[in-house]
């Protein structure tokens, strides 16, 4: 959790957003954690989801754990790579 909050305020996104969507595809237990240290930052700007493959073209970053590993092809060609 802590590696994906640092990457988020490291990595520059070409565009601006007044909210940047953080998908989580499946149940990741990961989320949650994520979720919570938000929590304590308090950084409106971040909403973290928990999404299916469909939804993963309307997020920022996509986190796919390893127990969605089969799920990663299909999860390129829904966000273009």
């Amino acid at each position: 959790a802590l590696f994906i909050l640092k990457f988020i305020e490291n990595v520059s996104f070409p565009e601006q957003h007044d909210q940047l969507i953080l998908g989580f595809l499946g149940n990741s237990a990961i989320s949650a954690e994520v979720e919570s240290r938000l929590k304590i930052k308090n950084p409106s700007n971040i909403v973290v989801r928990n999404i299916s493959v469909k939804e993963a073209g309307s997020c920022h970053i996509v986190f796919v754990p390893a127990s969605e590993e089969s799920s990663f092809s299909p999860v390129t060609k829904q966000t273009n790579g």
